[in-house]
């Protein structure tokens, strides 16, 4: 996804309309807004707090229907690309 920055949240939302909150791993590229790198590694979002550094963050948001991925960084009115990907787990008894 092309996340932008500036200041502003840009977020990505993935439905899955199970009608519960299920379990999720989301997995994404860090942006260093400060030098403006992306890693090539991939890191393990947080819940709805800050990320990896104190300029910008991503974090991760479940309810009983969407996903949301939101980015926002402080420093660079630029658009970011940044890779990841999630599993969002089923369960079938529900």
């Amino acid at each position: 996804n092309n996340f932008s920055g500036g200041g502003t949240e840009d977020t990505l939302t993935i439905s899955h309309n199970l009608g519960y909150v299920p379990f999720a791993f989301v997995y994404m590229q860090n942006y260093d807004g400060v030098n403006g790198s992306t890693t090539t590694e991939l890191y393990q979002l947080d819940w709805s707090t800050y990320g990896a550094t104190y300029e910008n963050y991503a974090e991760a948001r479940i309810d009983s229907s969407n996903l949301v991925i939101a980015f926002k960084d402080t420093n660079s009115p630029s658009i970011v690309q940044l890779d990841g990907f999630w599993y969002i787990f089923h369960n079938p008894a529900t």
